[in-house]
């Protein structure tokens, strides 16, 4: 996966006749739309993708010219397949021509990668990954694998993970899952792709209530157990850790296996819901395995849990532990108490890792939701749920019990349809100083900008509004340093009329003169 430039990171179609038919028979035909030439500190356009099931989109400067291109990968109703590519010109995107029009059949997965040569668009077979020409649409093959992936989507082309740096080099690197564990080859000084290593970490296995078997891969742990300065992989695996220990050009096959002195009995979020979903929880206390991970900056993983206690299921409070490592004989050691512990009534259901005020120090995000059968009724007759977003920055090694600063977002719901709206909440650097800026859609028609201070309370009390189409999903929105200015930049998929699709590209302009004279109104919360 192409990392997000040098911006902190953060926080998936045969095509009908109409405008995206008319993009491949007249290629030139510009179909960037220019709805404002500064919508507040960013430069918009507006790009037509068509009728379609579902779409994908991927980006990244495939061709070397120094600006990132858009794909769009396609699936139409009859489940056929096709593609569009977009690319910068005179600072606005636009439909480009390309021969890469047809889909390869054995399509089952799609990446991008940082390869030697440059950014690259990755396709994977049941046993190939390749390189796809985004102009051409001719195909090199990279490396031949096991996958625990092995037939495509009818509906969809997914997007996964499976290119990424591995061993901090800047290149990107081959992490696959299959059915014995993991499919290792981290890239050469040349490009190349040895042939892959093979993990043991088999993925977890459970039977649905009609006897239809289904695989989950064990989440990888990218970091340095063995305190050699290089990066590790690891697994949890039959109440153990599995640690195979990286050279910087591969990983040894044989693991050295640890019990921690923590105890906890599931591994993240869906293995404490999906086990605790058929137990008495009218007083219990479960812990999960939530991340391992350097947070201070020492070079050396922490530990951290999620803890969940009930008292009836309408009755819970869950906590977030930070234990500490610290060097051993051998491997990372973790105490038995933790350093940080943060506590929320009802469920902490997502953490972010971000440096908010450029301090090298790994700061936290929690977000939060009361439950309580006064909340479920006021939900129900409201059709909203109120989120709590807490601050938490890291001082002397160590988190505070309560958030330096606090935001509520809303999500809604239809009782009638079903439907589900969640805003997006982003944290990036837009304004290129260095400082994370938080992001926050309001509706379908919304995004509030404020800006990073770097101060006790992290953002600014004036936003910036910018009035523009959001979409109900935050997995529609991207986040891109397209022109390698240093500021982060917006795609927003819109994808409400199936027949009518459409990308939102927002690049930000901000601190630039043009911007400065089309500011949008400045609301003082």
């Amino acid at each position: 996966m192409i990392p997000l430039q040098a911006l902190p990171q953060d926080s998936p179609l045969p095509v009908t006749m109409g405008i995206s038919s008319i993009v491949r028979l007249l290629p030139g035909l510009i179909l960037s739309c220019w709805l404002s030439p500064v919508l507040g500190a960013f430069n918009l356009s507006e790009l037509s993708t068509g009728a379609a099931q579902s779409q994908t989109v991927l980006h990244g400067d495939f061709s070397g010219t120094g600006t990132a291109e858009i794909i769009v990968f396609s699936v139409a109703e009859d489940r056929r397949r096709s593609v569009q590519r977009f690319v910068m010109r005179e600072g606005r995107y636009v439909a480009a021509s390309t021969e890469f029009s047809e889909v390869p059949q054995d399509l089952i997965l799609v990446d991008t990668a940082r390869l030697a040569s440059g950014d690259a668009l990755i396709g994977f077979s049941s046993d190939l990954a390749y390189v796809i020409d985004t102009t051409t649409g001719n195909t090199r093959p990279l490396l031949r694998f096991r996958s625990l992936y092995n037939n495509v989507v009818e509906k969809e082309l997914p997007v996964m993970d499976i290119m990424q740096d591995i061993n901090g080099d800047g290149f990107d690197d081959f992490l696959m899952p299959d059915f014995r564990g993991y499919q290792v080859s981290v890239q050469q000084s040349d490009g190349g792709f040895p042939e892959p290593v093979s993990l043991f970490a088999p993925p977890a296995m459970d039977v649905t209530y009609n006897s239809h078997p289904w695989y989950e891969a064990r989440t990888p742990y990218v970091t340095d157990m063995t305190l050699d300065g290089v990066n590790d992989l690891t697994f949890w695996y039959q109440d153990a850790f599995l640690v195979y220990p990286g050279t910087g050009q591969s990983f040894a096959t044989t693991a050295i296996s640890f019990r921690p002195e923590v105890a906890f009995e599931y591994e993240g979020y869906e293995g404490m819901s999906m086990r605790m979903g058929g137990e008495d929880q009218s007083d219990s206390v479960r812990k999960a395995l939530f991340q391992l991970k350097d947070l201070d900056g020492d070079q050396i993983p922490e530990l951290v849990t999620l803890k969940v206690r009930s008292e009836g299921v309408f009755n819970k409070k869950s906590t977030y532990e930070i234990y500490q490592g610290k060097a051993g004989k051998q491997l990372v050691s973790f105490g038995t108490e933790p350093v940080s512990s943060i506590e929320s009534d009802g469920i902490q259901f997502q953490l972010d890792e971000k440096d908010l005020n450029n301090d090298g120090q790994t700061d936290i995000i929690i977000s939060s939701v009361e439950i309580g059968l006064g909340k479920i009724v006021r939900a129900l007759l409201t059709g909203s749920v109120r989120i709590q977003l807490g601050f938490h920055q890291m001082r002397d090694g160590s988190y505070g019990s309560k958030p330096d600063s606090e935001r509520d977002v809303v999500a809604t719901f239809s009782m009638s349809t079903g439907e589900v709206f969640f805003p997006s909440v982003l944290m990036t650097d837009v304004s290129g100083d260095g400082l994370l800026d938080l992001l926050v859609q309001e509706g379908r028609e919304a995004l509030h900008v404020y800006t990073g201070e770097g101060a006790e309370r992290l953002f600014s009390r004036e936003r910036e509004t910018l009035e523009i189409p959001m979409p109900a999903r935050p997995d529609l929105v991207q986040l891109a340093d397209l022109d390698g200015d240093g500021r982060s930049d917006l795609i927003i998929r819109i994808d409400d009329d199936k027949q009518n699709q459409r990308l939102l590209v927002l690049q930000s302009a901000w601190g630039d003169e043009a911007a400065s004279a089309g500011q949008n109104s400045s609301e003082r919360q």
